[in-house]
């Protein structure tokens, strides 16, 4: 295929599959369970919110819906096929690429749980400066500054996504 680039056998691989809203943390144990070769994670992200009066820190999930994997061969197993679950493609091949690779790369280096980024405000847009969502660029939809939370629409696998993100602003913010 042209423009595609070979891996070193080692380096794993990124895929991303539906399942039912709220099933996502058991299809995540089960197929951990099924498949030891692989991980599933779900992406969960930390917020903050007052808890008798003081400010905590909880997870949450990032992405309703989606089940990340990692693999460290090029093919993801046989019987993971007959599970009937449905992939995220990209032109219209299974494996994560670009800004989602890099995405789930970040997300299993992290163990599933997404940290703050430090973003900047520029007018009507956000820039992630470091953290997880570094190198998206997405449109802000809705900002709570008391939380420290943005709505944020960004791109992945081709499809438009609504994320809440915590943030912590560097720079000038516009208000």
């Amino acid at each position: 295929m042209e423009g595609t680039e070979e891996r070193p056998a080692n380096q794993h691989r990124y895929a991303c599959c539906y399942c039912q809203t709220g099933k996502e943390k058991s299809l995540a144990a089960r197929l951990n369970e099924r498949y030891p070769e692989m991980r599933a994670s779900v992406a969960e992200k930390l917020s903050r919110r007052r808890q008798h009066g003081e400010w905590v820190d909880q997870k949450k999930l990032l992405f309703s819906s989606y089940v990340f994997l990692s693999f460290p061969s090029g093919e993801l197993p046989k019987e993971l096929f007959k599970e009937g679950l449905r992939f995220l493609k990209t032109d219209g091949e299974w494996p994560l690429q670009g800004q989602d690779e890099e995405f789930a790369r970040k997300l299993f280096a992290s163990d599933g749980v997404l940290g703050y980024s430090k973003a900047c405000f520029e007018g009507d847009r956000i820039r992630i400066l470091s953290g997880p969502l570094m190198d998206y660029q997405g449109k802000i939809l809705r900002v709570d500054r008391r939380f420290r939370n943005c709505e944020v629409s960004i791109t992945m696998g081709n499809r438009e996504v609504r994320v809440w993100l915590g943030y912590e602003t560097v720079g000038p913010e516009n208000d």
